[in-house]
């Protein structure tokens, strides 16, 4: 993708190389974070299972035994 150069308020020039780099940073920045919350909430998701599990088996435990 190419950016063209700007120029800033203060009449610096920004160059479109450099906007480039910064929004490929930027993607690249919110395509971990994405990753990184999805593999979290897989987690999440996969120790609730196993507790919902073992709750479900301790009532049964219960049952038998009270």
């Amino acid at each position: 993708m190419f950016f063209q150069d700007i120029q800033m308020n203060n009449g610096t020039v920004f160059s479109g190389e450099k906007r480039g780099e910064l929004v490929q940073e930027i993607i690249d920045k919110f395509s971990r974070e994405k990753t990184h919350a999805w593999w979290s909430y897989r987690g999440f998701r996969r120790s609730e299972g196993r507790f919902r599990r073992i709750q479900h088996s301790a009532k049964n435990l219960l049952k038998i035994f009270l």
